[in-house]
């Protein structure tokens, strides 16, 4: 590796790294929130929604990952630097879903990242609290009680949170039109099942 491309790493760690230095400190058996915040630093909040975005695809956890998604999003919009609320900091996914989408997402980030990733101010500070509110919004759909339907909201979260930390325009452009997407296939089943419980007479 030259010199360049290890200082590019060091300021601009990839998000590979970012996430391999996570898996490998984390605690035995649960993960709470306000230590993934301390843990990731200034990118804390881009990080803490793709990591929870990827856990609240997994079946069953989404009750508890969309009303959690407030933080990472509020982050976000207003602030890095922003105190996770004492409440907020003490919820906690376990250690065995955390290691579980780590592992996964590890090798799958590691062969698409660019080696000169440097992240272009312009869309840090136009495109960040934009993908905030949408991470609230998407964030929101994950309560929908129809199975599988956190799966296209989660994923989207993960990759809009990515796309800003990468600095990549390619993945915010395509994230953001599944977040449209999502939200109209959203908006179809609600007014579906709406239907259906109405002909039932409920």
């Amino acid at each position: 590796m030259s010199s360049s491309l290890a200082r590019n790493q060091q300021e601009f760690p990839p998000a590979s790294m970012v996430l391999e230095r996570l898996l490998a400190s984390l605690p035995r058996d649960r993960v709470s929130l306000g230590w993934l915040h301390g843990e990731l630093h200034e990118h804390s909040f881009e990080m803490l929604a793709f990591i929870m975005a990827l856990i609240g695809a997994l079946p069953g956890a989404s009750v508890v990952i969309g009303p959690l998604m407030v933080v990472p999003a509020l982050g976000m919009m207003f602030s890095s630097h922003m105190r996770l609320p004492d409440l907020m900091a003490q919820r906690s996914i376990s250690t065995r879903q955390a290691s579980f989408v780590l592992d996964r997402a590890i090798p799958l980030l590691r062969s698409w990242e660019s080696p000169s990733r440097a992240p272009h101010a312009r869309i840090w500070k136009i495109a960040r609290p934009l993908v905030g509110v949408a991470v609230l919004i998407l964030g929101a759909t994950l309560l929908v009680p129809v199975p599988l339907s956190n799966v296209f909201p989660a994923l989207t979260i993960a990759g809009l949170s990515l796309a800003v930390f990468e600095g990549d325009l390619f993945l915010l452009c395509l994230s953001a039109g599944a977040a449209l997407l999502s939200l109209a296939v959203t908006a179809a089943t609600l007014f579906a099942a709406s239907q259906i419980f109405a002909s039932f007479g409920f």
